[in-house]
């Protein structure tokens, strides 16, 4: 849900990116009415009217995987998440660096490969303090 939300809020970045990609697409000379039609449909009925974050992120990951010229906005959109979960797990970490430093360093280097799939194993390994800061982050956002 935290992920999703974060995807729902970059909802015009993302958007845009498609757009764009959109655009390339129907530049192309093997793009007909028919798949160009099909293709705004999609993204009008799938993304535009998304309203929630869970149908929304769904949405995309569906879209790009049926349309695979829009993967790149699929890993665009992950990489945001990402962005997003390590600046909130740098937040929390930052506490441990009096109170446990070598802790500190292996939670700040797991960090580095921290991404929407791995995320909450990452925050099961801190002590409880860092834990519920690094949670609260999340849900505050």
């Amino acid at each position: 849900m935290i992920v999703a939300d974060n995807t729902f809020r970059n909802k015009r970045e993302i958007l845009k990116m498609v757009g764009k990609t959109l655009e390339q697409l129907l530049k192309r000379p093997d793009m007909t009415e028919q798949i160009a039609q099909e293709l705004r449909n999609d993204i009008d009925e799938h993304l535009v009217q998304a309203s929630t974050p869970m149908k929304f992120a769904d949405n995309l990951r569906t879209f790009c995987t049926k349309h695979t010229a829009f993967k790149e906005v699929l890993i665009k959109a992950q990489n945001l998440n990402s962005e997003y979960l390590q600046s909130a797990g740098t937040e929390a970490i930052d506490t441990l660096i009096d109170a446990d430093p070598e802790k500190w360093q292996l939670a700040g280097e797991a960090l580095q490969e921290m991404d929407e799939a791995n995320f909450e194993s990452w925050a099961q390994t801190l002590p409880v303090n860092a834990r519920s800061k690094f949670t609260g982050q999340l849900i505050i956002e």
